[in-house]
């Protein structure tokens, strides 16, 4: 992953964000930045990818999918809503970090977390995003393979 280039992509397409690779992707609000880990789980990615790809979107990549759900965090999320942030935090932790004894509730989990309110807006603007600036999102797609 060239991060020099995604920043560069960022720039260009006007996001004051920047990335920073890491073993675990998440948005930190407070300082503007995507922390992104390229290795992905690949259970939690293939799920996501067939949500997007049950909304018309096909042929992106799962770290693409990924990177736009979290740059997507940085569109949707302002202080207004700090709220949802602390409760959206909260159950992300009991989601997260609780035992999963078996695949059944890792899927339940994983469902309920991406129905928490940041999450779900956070993959609204992805959608949003990649069907209305198709050219802009070819581009990433160079740029992660």
């Amino acid at each position: 992953m060239d991060v020099k280039l995604i920043n560069k992509w960022l720039r260009d397409n006007h996001f004051d964000v920047k990335v920073i690779e890491s073993e675990e992707s998440e948005y930190d609000h407070e300082n503007q930045i995507i922390y992104f880990n390229s290795t992905e789980d690949e259970e939690i990615t293939r799920d996501q990818v067939r949500y997007f790809k049950r909304r018309g979107l096909t042929n992106y990549s799962k770290k693409v999918v990924v990177f736009l759900h979290e740059l997507g965090h940085s569109q949707t999320m302002d202080d207004a809503n700090i709220f949802n942030q602390i409760v959206d935090k909260v159950l992300r932790n009991i989601l997260y970090y609780s035992p999963t004894p078996n695949r059944t509730i890792q899927l339940l989990k994983y469902y309920l977390y991406h129905m928490l309110p940041l999450e779900k807006w956070a993959t609204s603007w992805a959608v949003n995003y990649m069907l209305s600036n198709k050219e802009e999102v070819s581009v990433l797609e160079e740029i992660f393979n």
